[in-house]
């Protein structure tokens, strides 16, 4: 869906315009570097298997 016919759905324009940066810049983390400073990281599959009980699909 473009971001007009989101808006015009009724979603925020804002929010669709939070989602178009999301998809065009993103969040980006220098992983190399967090490995330097000693900041430790969890692959995502070992986060979903210990927050698994709290994570709840709703459909």
């Amino acid at each position: 869906m473009s971001p007009d016919e989101a808006v015009a759905t009724g979603m925020f324009k804002g929010w669709v315009r939070t989602q178009e940066w999301i998809n065009e810049v993103g969040y980006r983390a220098d992983i190399d570097a967090l490995k330097r400073w000693g900041i430790p990281l969890t692959p995502f599959t070992d986060w979903v298997k210990r927050h698994a009980a709290d994570i709840v699909i709703e459909g």
